[in-house]
């Protein structure tokens, strides 16, 4: 059933961006507060000034480090110079910064519980494991220079700092993969189109194959054009055949177009008096489309036009080619067109438009024909 069948697959592209995109941020994020942090830390503790500048340069190089670090020791080393910075605040943190929570120790630890979240994998349980240890390892350090409900509180607000982080990142992932999703699902509805419309194009042109070949060459036997074996007749049908047996790719080689026309003029039913005023280079499509226009034109001629002779005249310039079959025969009304008689406009017209072409019918009771074509329309 159409409803079960499996939806394209898409390719993540997006959301393999959006993660690349986190962790790149999540770095720079973490690298310009520490910077930050450890420029202002030596003015918060100018009594332990060698001690707190020396544990700035080791945090920050690690941070550095991690820019290029790939691996699993990379959580595990992270979380151990975290904790060794917590263990140390009694020596690099004056005390009220502890209990107002100024700490520049708590600005680095909060910046490294959210990063993590943005940083995939690991797995959402070790990332809440990274928070307890930060947590306890903040904690225990105030607890060691004050007491424990002094650091509990801002440990505390870690988890929130980090499950808020977590829930962003799940959410714009969320987004990445439904936009994958739709984007998918939409080149297959893009492609399902252009097969659709090739295949169409394919069956409007064997129908116009049809009209201007088989149904053409029936319709003047029936009408009594040739009440007798005729040479031209047979030549006629052996072309006919081979057109509707051959179903040609769309060429878009470059050919001479005059020699095409010349082969349609010379297998038509009537005289053809050809002029060249100009020679255009046209697509091998476009020239068949001319072709065909031709033919058909050629044909009505011989039908319904009541002359043996017609022109075929070519004229145009780099940007346009323009060929005409003119008669002086009988003449029509083109608003008035009978259902036997839409050829012209039901195929070669037609036909044209489908070249990315134009064509037209100019006709009078009296008047004669001309049929133009033009490409580009």
């Amino acid at each position: 059933m159409e409803g079960n069948r499996p939806g394209p697959a898409p390719d993540w592209a997006i959301e393999r961006e959006f993660r690349r995109s986190a962790l790149r941020f999540s770095l720079l994020v973490r690298t310009v507060v520490l910077a930050c942090a450890g420029v202002l830390a030596p003015l918060s503790a100018p009594e332990n000034l060698t001690a707190t500048i020396a544990a700035v340069l080791v945090v920050n190089a690690w941070n550095l480090v991690l820019w290029r670090a790939r691996g699993r020791w990379v959580l595990p080393v992270d979380l151990a110079v975290l904790t060794a910075l917590c263990l140390a605040q009694g020596q690099i943190e004056p005390a009220a910064a502890l209990s107002d929570g100024t700490s520049w120790v708590l600005v680095m630890v909060s910046v490294v519980a959210v990063s993590w979240q943005w940083r995939v994998p690991p797995a959402p349980g070790a990332l809440v494991a990274v928070v307890l240890v930060l947590f306890v390892a903040y904690s225990f350090g105030v607890a060691l220079v004050a007491d424990w409900e002094t650091g509990i509180p801002y440990g505390l607000w870690l988890f929130v700092e980090a499950g808020l982080a977590r829930l962003l990142f799940v959410l714009v992932c969320r987004g990445a993969r439904a936009a994958d999703t739709a984007t998918a699902e939409a080149a297959a509805a893009e492609r399902a189109a252009e097969v659709e419309a090739a295949r169409n194009r394919e069956h409007r042109e064997y129908l116009a194959t049809l009209h201007d070949t088989g149904a053409a060459t029936l319709l003047m036997v029936g009408m009594g054009v040739a009440d007798r074996p005729e040479p031209w007749l047979a030549e006629q049908a052996a072309r006919d055949v081979a057109a509707l047996a051959t179903r040609p790719e769309p060429d878009h080689e470059p050919v001479q177009l005059a020699a095409i026309l010349v082969r349609a003029a010379e297998a038509a039913p009537v005289a053809v008096d050809v002029r060249f005023e100009y020679q255009p280079v046209v697509t091998a499509a476009v020239a068949a489309a001319l072709e065909g226009g031709v033919a058909e034109a050629l044909r009505n001629v011989h039908r319904h036009a009541g002359v043996d002779r017609a022109a075929l005249v070519v004229t145009g310039d780099a940007a346009r080619v323009v060929v005409e079959v003119r008669d002086s025969g009988a003449g029509f009304a083109v608003g008035e067109t009978s259902a036997q008689r839409r050829g012209l406009t039901g195929s070669v017209v037609a036909r044209m438009d489908r070249a990315g072409g134009r064509g037209s019918v100019r006709s009078a009771p009296g008047e004669g024909t001309t049929v133009r074509l033009e490409w580009p329309g």
